[in-house]
């Protein structure tokens, strides 16, 4: 079985115990889903880029989940996501951080856009124009998916999005048309470095 479908089937997992989690709060009484979050996302992060010989490869994939993270963050501050009020979150002041489960979302998905970009992929960014492209269609595949993974956590229970759904999908589809994109100049500047 190819490395890469290895990576998206462990991403997917991850992805299930991570969204079900808060649900084993809800089942036993404790909270334990955000701690069960970070372990799982930690040790996903680390398994997928095992292999990996650059250095700092682990420090670009918590780069770009601490990016996404905050950036949730601010759309649960401003109400583009709505999380149940039973979900403890960690505030400042007026700032609502999002719940721990959506950091260990971000830090799988940018261990595995990470790993396949940089060690299945790299060969196809030599050029100015194929990174160009590439990017772009980054950026359209962004726009269309994005939104789709936090739609999913509706029916779950585990979000609303926004007051305005038309317009928290359109945020959400900003978000990650400028995301996965920037994932990718990560990576690459990552592998370009040798870290």
């Amino acid at each position: 079985m190819p490395i890469a479908v290895v990576r998206f089937i462990v991403f997917q997992a991850v992805w299930w115990v991570l969204v079900l989690s808060p649900r084993i709060d809800a089942q036993i009484g404790l909270p334990v889903s955000d701690a069960l979050s970070l372990i799982v996302a930690f040790a996903a992060a680390f398994w997928i880029v095992r292999g990996n010989s650059q250095s700092r490869a682990h420090w670009t994939i918590l780069l770009t989940a601490l990016i996404g993270y905050l950036i949730d963050s601010f759309f649960v501050t401003y109400g583009v996501l709505q999380i149940p009020p039973e979900t403890p979150l960690i505030e400042f002041g007026d700032f609502s951080m999002a719940p721990l489960w959506l950091l260990g979302l971000w830090m799988a998905f940018a261990a595995v856009t990470f790993s396949t970009v940089t060690l299945d992929f790299a060969k196809h960014f030599r050029t100015r124009k194929t990174t160009v492209v590439s990017l772009l269609v980054l950026a359209l595949l962004g726009a269309l998916g994005g939104p789709v993974s936090y739609a999913v956590g509706e029916p779950l229970g585990l979000l609303t999005i926004g007051p305005e759904k038309v317009l928290g999908l359109a945020i959400l589809a900003t978000e990650w048309m400028v995301m996965f994109p920037l994932i990718l100049l990560l990576s690459l500047k990552a592998k370009k470095n040798g870290r």
